[in-house]
């Protein structure tokens, strides 16, 4: 079979096209010093408490109402980063130029991001379904040997029992979960990339045309050098930024996380370019 995708010109679209990088990694810079503030009150509030108890707990509770108020703030900052994501997909798949953000379209940008959610999380049900029922039957009988009578030794026995039996059932329906979210993670590149191209959302679950492209050889390899390509970008990130993190860890976790998130934020989005900029030459 003949490849028609071009994967090293797909590779380096996110270094050919830096100016739509700027605004996705201004709104990261913002959501991660949001984050670092939020996690960093709380981080001080955790050491005071331990020298000063009153005002510790007092710092702990207005820093737990500023992680709320701030965490509504990086939800909406990353709707709009993830909306713009969507829009610079839209416009590779078309194969039309790339377009930098627009603060009038920001609205469009999260009613965009919130249908992608939504169709991600259509598509993940299935095995979110099989494992709230593998929960609930591990959870149901380890209640039921909880509560059974007898004495001490033979409510042991019961719910040693009881969570062998659940085990046994509640495994193949995990490994059934699993399967289905990776024919999820396989499909949804594909649905995706038909609705943005139709710009219909429930053309993302035209699954005769799904079917028609997800069995592409091009297009099995363009996921694999996207995974190729976001280990390759996450070793060298985890090389460069690993023990700087790692120290600042040691005195301000939050700090250290909300970094962590800025970086694999920014991978994410330039990894997700590159498939993209793959699959516009793959979908039909």
């Amino acid at each position: 079979m003949i490849l028609l995708v071009d994967y090293i010109k797909a590779i380096r679209a996110p270094l050919d096209n830096m100016n739509f990088l700027l605004a996705p990694f201004c709104i990261y810079l913002i959501i991660f010093v949001v984050s670092a503030i939020s996690g960093g009150f709380l981080d001080i509030a955790r050491l005071v408490t331990i020298f000063l108890p009153p005002v510790g707990v007092v710092l702990m509770g207005i820093s737990l109402v500023i992680m709320v108020i701030l965490g509504i703030v990086s939800i909406i900052l990353t709707l709009i980063v993830d909306g713009y994501l969507l829009s610079t997909f839209q416009n590779i798949l078309d194969k039309r130029k790339l377009v930098k953000f627009g603060m009038s379209e920001i609205l469009g940008y999260v009613i965009r991001a919130i249908k992608g959610g939504l169709i991600s999380f259509a598509y993940a049900l299935p095995g979110l379904i099989l494992i709230t029922i593998a929960m609930l039957v591990v959870f149901g009988g380890t209640i039921f040997g909880l509560l059974s009578g007898g004495n001490s030794q033979q409510i042991t026995q019961t719910f040693l029992a009881n969570i062998i039996v659940t085990g046994i059932i509640a495994i193949p329906l995990i490994m059934l979960a699993v399967l289905f979210f990776l024919i999820a993670g396989y499909f949804l590149p594909a649905a995706i990339s038909i609705w943005l191209k139709e710009d219909r959302a429930f053309e993302a679950f035209n699954f005769g045309r799904i079917l028609k492209n997800v069995f592409k050889l091009d297009y099995l390899l363009s996921l694999v050098v996207a995974v190729a390509v976001s280990m390759i970008l996450g070793l060298l990130v985890l090389l460069v930024t690993g023990i700087i993190v790692m120290l600042i860890s040691l005195f301000f976790p939050s700090f250290a996380g909300a970094i962590s998130s800025f970086t694999s934020s920014l991978m994410s989005f330039v990894v997700a370019i590159i498939l993209y900029s793959m699959l516009a030459q793959v979908i039909e």
